[in-house]
């Protein structure tokens, strides 16, 4: 029985229902090899039938009878006897946490459990004796052992007994049922797993802050990997009703656990930590100057002045909470400009619209339960990055200028230049994407929706507050914008061929003519779309090639350029109704995330999209060194039915870092570069060409590419051309002429957006 969930994760609850199923399982069939009559244990249901589940106190006698078999003779297989001591571990360390976090040190605290953790127990000291003094810490790593042994294959009966026959395919599961005395054991210990998921999630994203603001990671791939952990937050607070606990909210939650903990004389900070008790309450205290026509403004100072310089572990508890009231209190108020000005906002993240949600009902019983932990999470990042918290909305505000910067210089450059390939609705798309890097980069949205919407306003509004202090929401911006960028760049390129046909060019010069320049945007460009992508195969090596390659880059059959050719004019390229062949317009990341950032519709988190995420963050052009062994890391989650939690943000960050340069990269740039190269390779031609194809070869500029071809055309020597001109050596001499023009070129222009994209980045990990 493997790990199965809704999504390509699996949760510590989810795995430890299941390893206990495969417990139950393993019991229920061994005991029915050795003769014992299963049926007698099992649940009798409310239709009177029975079900698949049997009574905890039935366990020992299903051991004991087990073990007293002699044939067949049953030996527990090592790998249930782990399976059993992690099942206790895990147990043992709920028991443990709730013992550290109350008041007063009760056994009352574990009775449930150690009923259950004492069954256990029992059954391993019978079925293995030498088993029970094993390895006593092993539940420190309990929850790492559980999912580990739950990717392996069942148990064989070769494993279990030498003398009986593999088990049949398909064999019914069984699990345990929760006798009435453990049911409250047992939800007490459902909500430490759910919580303590909540809190490996924080935990793991602190870690991911905390590389952020050591210039290890860029704000794009700690947003987008923090918005994966709110939408995990989110479906684990979706799917509690269907647990043992029930349909239960927030503070019923947390009832249920304050009152077990009142046993021994209450609850703890590190408790309410644990439940994310501090955001909840100042959520709560926000919702009584709610009002459906107002947006609360605070004075600066109202509540004290927030300061980010000072070392917040050496502040007492009072203190701490002061600084998460003003951060809270001083924000919340943008999330209700937000939703009274009814605003978009491109990128959303989980937590504004949990926020939103609320603000628009003007009750907090309407916020999502996982809002609640996303903004203690938003604490802890502010906690992680003190007076660097705006960081991000600096890097969205200089990707927001470049932005404008590149799209009025392409504007610029492309007036009056058409191909029937870029339409007007093409050409829109690209001044929506200006708009929105200077609505969203340059321009404060939310200050004019405030003086709109109210008659006075109190205080001279703080510019950018939403922003500057919601680092994971202007880190989504950043990366819809260059994501958008990124690709509407490569739309324009493929319209125009002015980057597919240069790299045809540049493969020729390179094996032909002797050219000793690197082209490094192009050998990037290459690197990213693959070879195969560029060349339709691997690169040509010879003058015959270099023809048949282009033409089916242009889209041309391969018995274009295999029929006899008379005499005669030159015969013209033939051009593909499709347009030329382009660079391919996804990736791991634009199928997983695109749609969720440009659309608002979940995230395509599939293992097929994550697999291929991580095989281009193994061989990716990076910027910074991965934070795991990313072959290995590949290698074992493959073998998975499902990722942990912590692996699939693992994933999430290897794959953003792994695209970061190419999110990066200037494709406008380059297209307007390689047009460039093309009109020098055609002022410098121009005799040659009009000589061999008349002067109308090229009729419009954007036929422009097409003069690669008709370099190879002369190159590959046909009969047609050796016969009319009795030269076989002109094509040569004509590409090595190119290769003279592209030399030149290239020593000017040739790294221009892949120098300033490794720019970008490192001047990122080495702010000022």
């Amino acid at each position: 029985m493997a790990p199965s969930a809704a999504g390509p994760y699996i949760n510590t609850y989810k795995v430890y229902k299941e390893g206990t199923a495969r417990l139950t399982t393993w019991l229920v069939s061994t005991a029915r090899k050795v003769g014992v009559d299963v049926d007698s244990y099992l649940t009798i249901g409310p239709n009177g039938k029975r079900q698949s589940t049997i009574p905890i106190k039935a366990f020992r006698q299903l051991a004991t009878a087990i073990a007293a078999s002699e044939s067949p003779k049953i030996e527990l297989p090592a790998s249930m006897a782990t399976l059993i001591r992690s099942v206790i571990g895990l147990r043992q360390r709920a028991n443990s946490f709730f013992v550290k976090v109350s008041q007063g040190a009760s056994s009352v605290v574990d009775d449930g459990h150690r009923h259950f953790i004492g069954v256990l127990k029992e059954v391993l000291s019978i079925l293995s004796p030498q088993a029970t003094n094993d390895d006593e810490n092993e539940h420190d790593a309990s929850v790492a052992n559980l999912f580990e042994l739950l990717t392996l294959e069942e148990p064989t009966e070769t494993e279990a007994t030498s003398t009986s026959k593999k088990a049949p395919k398909n064999a019914e599961s069984f699990s345990y049922n929760v006798d009435q005395s453990d049911l409250e054991a047992e939800s007490i210990f459902a909500l430490f797993a759910f919580f303590n998921d909540v809190n490996e999630i924080r935990d793991h994203v602190q870690k991911l802050w905390a590389d952020y603001r050591d210039s290890k990671i860029d704000s794009m791939a700690v947003a987008v990997t923090t918005d994966t952990a709110f939408m995990m937050l989110r479906k684990m607070s979706e799917e509690i009703p269907n647990s043992i606990v029930g349909d239960l909210n927030y503070p019923q939650i947390t009832r249920i656990l304050t009152d077990h903990l009142a046993k021994t004389g209450g609850a703890t900070e590190a408790f309410a930590d644990f439940v994310c008790i501090r955001a909840a309450g100042i959520i709560n205290s926000y919702e009584d100057v709610l009002s459906p026509t107002e947006i609360p403004i605070l004075k600066p100072g109202h509540f004290g002045h927030y300061r980010p310089h000072q070392d917040r572990s050496k502040l007492s508890d009072n203190e701490q909470y002061r600084e998460d009231l003003i951060i809270l209190m001083e924000l919340l108020p943008e999330f209700t400009t937000l939703s009274r000005a009814r605003m978009h906002v491109p990128a959303e993240d989980e937590l504004t619209i949990g926020l939103r949600k609320m603000m628009e009902a003007n009750e907090m019983s309407q916020l999502p339960m996982y809002a609640i932990f996303a903004t203690q999470i938003l604490l802890d990042i502010h906690h992680v990055l003190r007076q660097h918290a705006s960081r991000p909305f600096d890097e969205f505000q200089a990707s927001a200028r470049r932005a404008v910067v590149i799209l009025n210089d392409y504007f610029q450059y492309s007036r009056n230049r058409r191909t029937p390939s870029w339409s007007p609705k093409d050409e829109q798309v690209l001044h929506e994407l200006l708009n929105f890097a200077k609505d969203w980069g340059t321009t404060d949205r939310l200050t004019k929706a405030k003086r709109t919407l109210m008659t006075t306003l109190p205080v001279e509004p703080e510019p950018f507050k939403l922003l500057r202090g919601h680092p994971v929401l202007a880190g989504l911006l950043n990366f819809r914008l260059n994501q958008q960028m990124n690709e509407a760049g490569i739309f324009l390129c493929n319209a125009w061929g002015s980057v597919i046909y240069p790299a045809h060019l540049y493969n020729a010069c390179e094996n032909s003519a002797g050219l000793g320049k690197q082209w490094p945007d192009m050998d990037f460009v290459i690197s990213v779309h693959s070879k195969t992508r560029i060349f339709v195969g691997a690169p040509p090596t010879g003058p015959q090639e270099y023809w048949k390659r282009f033409a089916l880059a242009l889209g041309t059959s391969a018995t274009a350029f295999a029929r006899n050719r008379r005499g005669g004019t030159a015969e013209r390229i033939p051009e593909s109704k499709k347009g030329p062949r382009g660079l391919k317009t996804t990736s791991p990341v634009r199928d997983i995330f695109r749609d969720r950032y440009l659309k608002g519709t979940p995230a395509v988190l599939s293992r097929a999209n994550i697999a291929a995420m991580l095989a281009v963050a193994t061989k990716a052009q990076r910027t910074s060194p991965p934070s795991i062994d990313l072959v290995e890391f590949s290698h074992q989650t493959a073998a998975q039915p499902n990722f942990s939690l912590t692996q699939l943000l693992i994933a999430v960050r290897e794959g953003m870092i792994g695209e970061e340069l190419h999110l990066k990269f200037d494709y406008f740039g380059l297209h307007q570069r390689g047009f460039e190269l093309l009109k020098k390779l055609q002022n410098h031609l121009q005799d040659q060409m009009v000589q061999y194809f008349g002067s109308d070869y090229i009729e419009q500029e954007f036929q422009l590419p097409f003069i690669v071809g008709y370099i190879f055309e002369v190159v590959r020597g046909s009969d047609r051309i050796a016969q009319q001109f009795k030269d076989v050596e002109s094509g040569s001499r004509m590409l090595q002429a190119a290769s003279e023009v592209l030399a030149q070129y290239l020593e000017e222009k040739g790294d221009g957006s892949i120098t300033k994209a490794a720019f970008l980045t490192a001047a990122l990990q080495n702010p000022a």
